[in-house]
């Protein structure tokens, strides 16, 4: 697989530099965390988590890949997703693929190597963020027009 570098942008200011996969498309949305331990292919399909990145506090995703029995929605979900560590086997005798095919058939950005653990202190803190996934290479003014272009969460 290709990881390229990427950021995670906080609107409050906050940066984290980590990798990029599943999509390379930036993404923008309200940065949440979550607590589970386990289904984070059901998080990542589930429609209530639309126009939102997920901060997964668990320290590794995508151990058991993904399979179709687990999907909540068939199109849909969350934008992107944040994590500390992207498991590099999958082990599970129901999988169908890995967690990065999957992310990038779906169009949803992944960003791997991040301190969740101070990103979460940050969210609990100051509550949901609204937060961008961009290559490295993103200029200040790419990023504003990302920020300016988002709307908010629509429900």
């Amino acid at each position: 697989m290709d990881f390229k570098p990427a950021k995670l942008i906080l609107k409050s200011g906050e940066i984290f530099s980590g990798i990029n996969f599943g999509s390379s498309e930036p993404k923008i949305g309200e940065l949440i965390f979550n607590t589970a331990m386990t289904g984070y292919q059901e998080i990542i399909t589930d429609l209530s988590y639309t126009d939102q990145l997920i901060c997964f506090t668990y320290p590794q995703i995508g151990n058991t890949g993904v399979n179709k029995e687990d999907l909540e929605s068939m199109t849909g979900g969350c934008s992107g997703i944040v994590i500390k560590e992207l498991s590099k086997i999958e082990s599970n005798w129901r999988k169908d693929n890995d967690l990065s095919s999957f992310l990038k058939e779906k169009n949803i950005s992944g960003i791997a190597n991040i301190d969740t653990r101070k990103l979460t202190r940050i969210l609990r803190d100051k509550g949901s963020q609204i937060s961008a996934i961009v290559p490295e290479e993103y200029s200040k003014k790419q990023i504003e027009a990302l920020f300016d272009s988002f709307d908010g969460i629509k429900g």
